[in-house]
C-alpha cells in the first residue's frame, strides 16, 4: 500500500488553519518529511537557524523526535513541546481509524509563561553558531505570543483538522505501485507540457520519491521515462499512420519540429521520415 497526499485538496485546509491560528501549519509523511505547508515559507528566526547547517540538523532531529512521540501517543492527544530552540510547537497523528499515515505540525510560538532567561540562553547558544545575535532577537520578538489557554485551543483545531484530512480524502492509500501510476499519467497527457514537479503535484508524492522508485522499477529516470513514453508513440504514429511528421511532433508533446527530429533521430538512429519510409518498404 502507497500513501498519496493530494496538496490541491491539503492547501485550503492549511490556509484555514493559518488564518484562523496566524501559525505555519505543515504535513508529513511517515518519513517525517514536509509534504505540504502553509504559508510555505518559514518564519524569519527559523529560517536564521536554518541558514547554518548546525541549526538545521538541530530543527530537522527535533521535527524528527516530536512526530515519533506524536505517533506514541493515545488516541486523539496532541503532542505539544518545545523545540530546540525554546518555541511551542504542537504535532498530531493523521489516521484513517487503524493506522497513521502521516502528521500535521504547527509552529512556532512564544509561551508568555517563559522565563527571560532562558530565551537569553537560547539566543545565545544560537549565536555561537555564527548567526548575530542581534538578528536571531529581533525574529525571535516578532513571532507570535500566546498563553496556555490560546495553545491548547491551537491545538485543538490541529487534532480536529488532522480528522478532516482524512474524512475529506485529502490523503488516502493507493493499491497500484507509485511508478505505474506515473506511467500511465504520462501516457494520457503525452500531448500536454510535462515536468517531474507536475508529476509530484498529479500524483501527490515528492521528487524522491518519485525518482527514487521510479528508478528502482524502470531503471531510468522521470524525466527519461517522459522521453521514451513520447518517443514510443512517435514510433507508433509512424508506424500506423501517414499523419504528417510535424503534426505527429505536436501530437506526443514536442512541438518543436526541428528538436523533435534531432531527439527521434539520437534515439533511433533515423530521422522520422526515414523510419516512416524503411517500414513502408519493409512492409511492402
Amino acid at each position: 500500500m502507497e500513501i498519496v497526499f493530494d496538496k490541491k485538496r491539503l492547501l485550503p485546509l492549511l490556509r484555514d488553519f493559518h488564518t484562523i491560528t496566524g501559525l505555519r501549519v505543515g504535513v508529513f509523511d511517515l518519513a517525517c518529511k514536509e509534504v505540504a505547508a502553509y504559508p510555505v515559507k518559514l518564519s524569519g528566526f527559523c529560517r536564521l537557524i536554518r541558514s547554518r547547517p548546525e541549526g538545521l540538523e538541530r530543527c530537522l532531529s527535533c521535527d524528527r523526535a516530536a512526530l515519533e512521540l506524536s505517533g506514541e501517543k493515545a488516541p486523539g492527544e496532541i503532542h505539544i513541546y518545545q523545540c530546540h530552540a525554546g518555541l511551542t510547537e504542537a504535532a498530531a497523528p493523521i489516521c484513517n481509524g487503524e493506522e497513521i499515515l502521516g502528521f500535521l505540525m504547527f509552529g512556532q510560538m512564544r509561551r508568555t509563561s517563559q522565563p527571560q532567561g532562558q530565551c537569553r540562553k537560547v539566543i545565545k547558544d544560537l549565536s555561537e553558531m555564527g548567526i548575530p545575535a542581534d538578528n536571531l532577537q529581533s525574529a525571535f520578538s516578532s513571532l507570535p505570543l500566546a498563553d496556555e489557554e490560546h495553545i491548547l485551543a491551537c491545538a485543538r483545531v490541529l487534532r480536529a483538522c488532522a480528522v478532516s484530512v482524512w474524512l475529506e480524502d485529502c490523503i488516502r492509500l493507493q493499491c497500484e505501485s507509485l511508478p505505474r501510476r506515473a506511467k500511465q499519467y504520462i501516457t494520457a497527457h503525452l500531448d500536454e507540457p510535462l515536468s517531474l514537479e507536475r508529476l509530484c503535484d498529479a500524483l501527490g508524492t515528492g521528487k524522491t520519491m518519485l525518482c527514487s522508485q521510479v528508478k528502482k522499477q524502470y531503471g531510468c529516470t522521470a524525466g527519461e521515462m517522459i522521453r521514451n513514453a513520447r518517443l514510443d508513440k512517435a514510433r507508433q504514429l509512424l508506424e500506423r499512420t501517414d499523419i504528417p511528421v510535424c503534426t505527429l511532433a505536436e501530437q506526443v508533446g514536442i512541438p518543436d519540429y526541428n528538436y523533435f527530429t534531432r531527439l527521434f533521430r539520437k534515439h533511433t538512429g533515423e530521422t522520422p521520415t526515414a523510419y516512416r519510409r524503411r517500414l513502408r518498404r519493409e512492409t511492402q
